[in-house]
């Protein structure tokens, strides 16, 4: 039987993993955002961190399809992410901050390029704007020749200076799209190898970046699949430190 075009769009799986550490209103928010997605072939994963302020009894309350896995103990942003990746049955598992808000074609857009592209690409992401909607927060990662890396256009005026669609070293975490069969491969098919989890919390993103170049797979900017990103949401407003 031959596949219409539609049914070709259904056929990959996508999960999205939460880490959640006392998101407060914000995941649910995040939630709230993924819930409203116009494309549906996916699965809700929320890693709950050890959270004191009573997120996960509200997530539990509000979203019956959202998959709640209790860490009980805060594992860090790496190990938190790399449990709930565990429990992803998805062909694209996307890694989603808890102060995040997707647009509505956030996925299908990313899922549509992914569709299309060759395997070689593992891992694709979208335009992160802060919530003002105008200011840039990371268009993808960038490595320089002295080995710094910075998101690209970050605190500029997004003028659609980033509006291409193109090849960059490694995708922000706080919204990215990785193959399941990249993740696999660079892990050596060991869960805890997904994001190195030394590094606990920051520049994990950075470090699975290199490993998947080394690899041979390429990262993606693709502006058209857009969301905006509180940077330093709830379980950061509180002073207790992750």
């Amino acid at each position: 039987m031959i596949r219409n075009e539609k049914e070709n769009k259904a056929a990959l799986k996508a999960s999205i993993v939460f880490c959640n550490w006392n998101g407060g209103e914000d995941i649910i928010k995040a939630l709230e955002s993924v819930a409203k997605q116009t494309y549906k072939n996916i699965e809700i994963i929320v890693l709950d961190n050890g959270s004191l302020d009573g997120s996960p009894d509200a997530i539990i309350h509000n979203f019956e399809n959202v998959k709640l896995i209790r860490s009980g103990s805060n594992l860090g942003f790496a190990g938190g992410n790399n449990l709930g990746i565990s429990h992803a049955t998805g062909d694209i598992i996307f890694t989603i901050n808890q102060d995040v808000i997707l647009t509505e074609n956030f996925i299908e857009k990313i899922i549509e390029y992914f569709e299309s592209a060759p395997d070689s690409v593992g891992v694709v992401g979208g335009k992160i704007l802060r919530m003002n909607a105008k200011t840039i927060d990371s268009a993808g990662l960038k490595l320089s020749r002295s080995r710094r890396f910075f998101d690209r256009g970050s605190e500029e005026k997004d003028s659609g200076q980033f509006d291409k669609t193109e090849e960059v070293f490694g995708i922000c975490a706080a919204a990215a799209a990785y193959r399941k069969t990249m993740l696999n491969k660079i892990s050596g098919f060991d869960f805890h190898n997904c994001f190195d989890e030394r590094f606990y919390l920051l520049v994990e993103d950075v470090d699975l970046a290199w490993r998947a170049r080394h690899s041979g797979y390429r990262a993606i900017y693709h502006p058209e699949a857009v969301c905006y990103h509180v940077r330093g949401g709830a379980g950061w407003r509180n002073k207790n430190k992750q």
